[in-house]
């Protein structure tokens, strides 16, 4: 298991690699939702119906922003998988004496870390709009931690072992 663990870090640095060459991701992982919070935050503001017993409505909003960006990144965390398929890298690590296990554990890691990071940057926006966390921070950090547990066992690791399998009926068939 530890060497599962090692490999699986040096895949998530890799990941971690890949995303930094391409910052424009960066910035639309942390622009989108802040578009929501900010904006719709803002336009609802003045309509009391849609607080849902919250005394703000950025109050009612920022739980459900954090909890459907980590959604969508956790669907959305195959897509380094798909792409990493189509340009053969996949077949490489296959190859090479890595664990398989690795392979798709670190896209998880990966997303896990993504949404971490999104959600506390999303946090401190919203406490600086004036988010009152009720319970105080041990609640808040109690919160958190069953979130992120529900929000990762909803990542479709399914569909990362699909995608893997067909690609590799795929080039049994191209073999054949």
């Amino acid at each position: 298991m530890p060497q599962v663990l090692r490999h699986t870090g040096w895949m998530v640095v890799r990941q971690v690699r890949n995303l930094m060459r391409e910052p424009i991701w960066i910035a639309m992982m942390i622009i989108q939702p802040m578009i929501w919070l900010l904006l719709y935050g803002q336009l609802f503001s003045k309509v009391p119906a849609l607080r849902g017993g919250a005394s703000s409505y950025i109050e009612f909003l920022t739980p459900g922003i954090v909890c459907m960006n980590a959604f969508f990144g956790g669907t959305w965390s195959g897509m380094a998988m798909i792409s990493d398929l189509d340009r053969h890298v996949v077949d490489r690590f296959l190859a090479a004496p890595a664990s398989r296990l690795a392979i798709v554990l670190s896209q998880v890691v990966r997303a896990g870390i993504t949404a971490i990071l999104q959600a506390l940057i999303l946090l401190l926006v919203a406490l600086a709009l004036g988010v009152v966390v009720h319970g105080g921070a041990q609640a808040h950090a109690k919160a958190w931690a069953k979130a992120c547990i529900r929000v990762r066992a909803m990542v479709p690791d399914r569909k990362l072992r699909a995608a893997i399998r067909l690609r590799q009926t795929k080039k049994e068939e191209a073999d054949v």
